[in-house]
């Protein structure tokens, strides 16, 4: 990224990508702020893995 394209995205009002939060994304764009929300959720297998791990542990 060249300096001048930089320092247009620092001079700028924030944009963002919120993922997951809906209601931070909500309270960006109240704000004023240009936001985009992606509805994500991890996969259900990483919540299995997970259970697996804290079981062992507990």
């Amino acid at each position: 990224m060249g300096v001048e394209k930089a320092l247009d995205l620092l001079r700028g009002k924030p944009r963002l990508v919120s993922i997951g939060l809906e209601h931070f994304s909500r309270e960006l764009a109240r704000q004023g702020v240009r936001v985009i929300h992606v509805s994500w959720r991890p996969r259900e297998r990483l919540e299995k893995d997970l259970e697996e791990i804290l079981s062992k542990i507990m």
